[in-house]
């Protein structure tokens, strides 16, 4: 059963050790196919390892990414040991490498050469844009998710595409028409009847992929493929300014990665930024608020790291520097003691002479 407790309460007295062991002895997703698969055989049921793999690569049963299938609020009290933190992580260096290349702010940087990673950045109004229509056309061409045709209510339908009402038509029949119950009152009624209210399709097609995971997939690739086009034909050139030209230039010259902006709350990010984060959250189900804070607390690791190479740095300069010096001072001793000596020659030589 769920409880709204958390398990925190449980293993705060308990040795790292026994947790660590109880956690190496938890089924892992690959044990549970294995289990699944144990028990079809167990009860006889005619299903192949091919079908169960197929189920779990067409997300017929939770398998890719299953923490998508909590619910947020149960989600929320699971011990942080059963989160992706690895999936959340390499998210958040995915957005901060976003913002370093391609910053949501305004502000003008240069690049060094024209061959450097970050001469073209992103305009984020064009995919602001672009991703408000790649919504639109999925919503518009996406039957339903799985499992949502029977929250669907009278007020609904108005909404409905051609292929929505389809698709929950074809489900309707599936799942609440009983084949031989429909067969008895086909016998019962008259066929002018029936012709009427005719249950399978008029032009004798297949049903709607409301059950197909292909199909959806299929729409939503051309989609993303027309915005991934759109917004790489709308990628800005960056001014190249060498170093050569940076010391002529009158106004200081902002490279990559520069005035770097880091969003510690909600408030504090910018539109095109909310938008993005937004999407992001959803790859690895996480909160808004839960990236945010990754986000940040990853961004301030990095300047930690920064300011230590920048010390190590400077140290290793001061070192070659005070090398440079002593060296210098050594040189003026060894030219000091070699005018001494012939000075002293000099004067020997006059008093024999």
């Amino acid at each position: 059963m769920y409880s709204s407790q958390t398990e925190a309460s449980e293993t705060e007295d308990e040795p790292a050790e026994k947790v660590g062991k109880r956690e190496k002895e938890m089924p892992t997703l690959i044990d549970i196919l294995g289990l699944c698969y144990m028990g079809m055989i167990l009860l006889r049921l005619p299903a192949s390892l091919g079908e169960l793999h197929r189920w779990a690569f067409a997300e017929e049963i939770p398998y890719v990414l299953p923490l998508r299938y909590i619910p947020r609020d149960m989600k929320s009290r699971l011990p942080v040991r059963y989160l992706n933190a690895l999936d959340m992580r390499l998210l958040a260096l995915v957005v901060v490498a976003v913002k370093l290349y391609h910053p949501f702010d305004p502000l003008e940087r240069y690049t060094k050469l024209l061959t450097e990673t970050g001469c073209l950045t992103v305009d984020w109004d064009l995919w602001q844009k672009e991703q408000a229509t790649l919504e639109a056309k999925i919503k518009g061409n996406k039957p339903f998710s799985a499992g949502s045709e029977i929250n669907v209510s009278e007020h609904d339908v108005f909404d409905m595409t051609d292929l929505q009402v389809d698709a929950y038509l074809d489900w309707y029949e599936k799942t609440w028409i009983d084949p031989e119950e429909k067969e008895r009152n086909y016998r019962s009624l008259p066929q002018d009847l029936l012709n009427m209210f005719p249950t399978g399709r008029l032009d004798g097609s297949r049903n709607s992929p409301v059950n197909d995971p292909t199909e959806g997939l299929r729409i939503s690739q051309d989609a993303y493929t027309q915005k991934l086009t759109a917004v790489q034909n709308g990628l800005k050139m960056r001014e190249v300014v060498s170093e050569a030209r940076e010391g002529k230039r009158t106004h200081p010259v902002r490279r990559i990665g520069s005035m770097h902006a880091c969003y510690r709350h909600m408030k504090d990010i910018p539109l095109h930024a909310k938008v993005f984060y937004e999407i992001a959250a959803t790859v690895v189900t996480i909160s808004l608020p839960t990236l945010v804070t990754a986000v940040y607390n990853l961004e301030l690791k990095l300047q930690k790291w920064r300011k230590a190479q920048l010390s190590k740095k400077a140290e290793v300069s001061l070192a070659d520097e005070v090398v440079d010096t002593v060296d210098d001072e050594e040189m003026q001793d060894m030219e000091l003691d070699t005018s001494v000596t012939d000075d002293s020659g000099d004067s020997e030589g006059e008093q024999e002479a």
